[in-house]
Parts: C-alpha cells; sequence; structure tokens
C-alpha cells in the first residue's frame, strides 16, 4: 500500500516541474512578444505578458499569453503569443504601427468627444424645485 507521505511527495515533484514549465512557456512568450513588438515599431507596455488562457489540442497543452502595447498614441491595445511545449505556435498584435500611419493623420488626430453637462445641471435644478 502507498503511504501518504510517498504520495505527498509525488504530488510535490509534480507541483515543482509544472511550475518550471510554466517560468519557461512565460519566459519564452516575453521574449516573443518583446521581439514581436520591435518587428512591427510599437511598444511593449508593463514589460510583462500574462497567462490568458489555458487549452488541451491534440493531446498538447497551449498556453496563451496577452501582452498590452501602444502605436504612439494613448490607446492601449491587446497582442497574444500562444505557446505549445517550448516553441511559438501563434502570435499577433490587433493592431500595428504601419496601418496607423496608413490610415493617414485624421485617424489618430481626431478630437476627443466631450460630453456637455450644463444641460443636465439646468434642468436638474428644474427638477429639483
Amino acid at each position: 500500500m502507498i503511504s501518504g507521505s510517498l504520495i505527498f511527495l509525488m504530488a510535490l515533484v509534480l507541483a515543482i516541474f509544472n511550475w518550471q514549465a510554466n517560468l519557461k512557456a512565460k519566459e519564452l512568450a516575453f521574449a516573443a512578444a518583446k521581439q514581436l513588438c520591435l518587428e512591427n515599431k510599437v511598444d511593449l507596455l508593463d514589460d510583462t505578458v500574462v497567462l490568458h488562457k489555458l487549452k488541451f489540442k491534440n493531446f498538447k497543452l497551449i498556453r496563451l499569453y496577452r501582452f498590452d502595447y501602444h502605436t504612439g498614441t494613448n490607446v492601449r491595445y491587446q497582442g497574444y503569443i500562444s505557446i505549445s511545449q517550448s516553441e511559438v505556435i501563434d502570435q499577433r498584435l490587433t493592431i500595428t504601427a504601419d496601418s496607423i500611419n496608413k490610415a493617414g493623420p485624421s485617424a489618430s488626430n481626431e478630437p476627443a468627444k466631450v460630453l456637455d453637462f450644463s444641460l443636465y445641471k439646468s434642468l436638474k435644478s428644474k427638477n429639483d424645485a
């Protein structure tokens, strides 16, 4: 019969191997995200990647990492890196700096939409009376 301490030791060893595999995958995802941002002339924000999703496909564990970047505007965009068994299988950006530049200057220089609350104040004072 297997003793409780042996089961605990096996569970501990499995947890350590899983932790090491997760660290290696995260380091690989970070390096891939950094390279992808350099190639597309965008800035990786926060210098980090976050595990977004885990899934099994064809008996392989696939880790999907998400990261934030910006193209020089004040908008954060998200990119994704998929890792399976220590190799990058997919990497993508939602939008690149080149596509912003092709859209022309009007796309990035649009004025912010501002709501006018002056009418709200006058309506509120009429309703309170």
